[in-house]
């Protein structure tokens, strides 16, 4: 009884840690195609998690680097927990076939990785970036608050991480991305997608 229940836990503990994954996912997604001119015109309208966007918005560097370090610590948690409880879900089903252990072992823990990286891809990678893409404002406005809090506990690693990656890139001969880079960009995307429509 005591196994069932540790197992049932962790199993909820990997669903689990597959939605915040999703979560990290979305807000990465959402923020870098919401247009800041959405997020100044909600501001005005007094919408205060279009404040918490605008910010997340305006440094876009810190944020997508706190999204990626947890999508990263998340993988690494589902890596260590994940394989483990699938393989004791598996493993007494080959058990019941007569394979032998080693090799039954063996097998489980290959389809626990198979089914856990299934589950991440779909649930915690695929569909959230549809749904941020789709829709990016909801998403932006709902979760940029968690991700500024995330970054705020996460900070000194973090900008430790842009550190080295900005090292890294100008060893190599290519300057690190601006800010006014990120803008001009978004700028440069409606002049062709207003220059499409003319020729379309």
């Amino acid at each position: 009884m005591i196994e069932f229940e540790t197992t049932l836990f962790e199993l909820i503990l990997v669903i689990f840690l597959i939605l915040i994954n999703s979560v990290f996912v979305a807000i990465e997604f959402a923020i870098i195609r919401i247009r800041t001119s959405e997020l100044d015109v909600l501001i005005q309208q007094k919408n205060y998690k279009a404040i918490n966007a605008r910010e997340v918005k305006n440094h876009l560097d810190r944020y997508i680097s706190a999204a990626q370090l947890g999508i990263t610590l998340i993988n690494l948690l589902l890596g260590w927990i994940g394989e483990s409880i699938f393989s004791k879900l598996f493993n007494p089903l080959f058990s019941l076939f007569g394979i032998n252990s080693s090799l039954s072992s063996t097998a489980a823990s290959i389809i626990g990785i198979l089914v856990l990286t299934f589950l991440t891809l779909t649930i915690g990678e695929i569909a959230p970036k549809a749904i941020a893409i789709r829709y990016s404002k909801s998403t932006a406005l709902w979760f940029a608050l968690p991700l500024r809090i995330f970054y705020r506990i996460f900070k000194p690693f973090i900008w430790l991480l842009n550190v080295s990656a900005n090292a890294l890139l100008r060893v190599i001969g290519v300057e690190p991305v601006t800010k006014d880079e990120v803008f001009h960009s978004e700028e440069e995307l409606r002049f062709l997608i207003s220059e499409g429509r003319k020729t379309g």
